[in-house]
């Protein structure tokens, strides 16, 4: 018998962070079959443009450490 979705979810949730990484972007890429290439062109271009942004002071850098304090507070709402 298949495993239902929730013993799945259950399974995946005690992997490590990188392990359920990984397996979102295999998932992902079995999802959409033949995009991955056209996926990884798009990020690329969003990382030269965030990074042209930076390099002209459209935006500024946060820190490591600052940037975990955002996400651990917007968590904790």
């Amino acid at each position: 018998m298949p495993l239902t979705k929730e013993q799945i979810k259950s399974a995946v949730l005690q992997l490590e962070p990188v392990e359920r990484e990984e397996l979102m972007e295999e998932l992902y890429v079995a999802l959409v079959p033949g995009q991955q290439e056209a996926v990884d062109r798009a990020w690329l271009a969003e990382a030269h443009r965030r990074f042209a942004d930076w390099k002209a002071g459209k935006v500024q850098g946060v820190s490591l450490d600052g940037a975990l304090a955002q996400i651990r507070a917007k968590a904790a709402k």
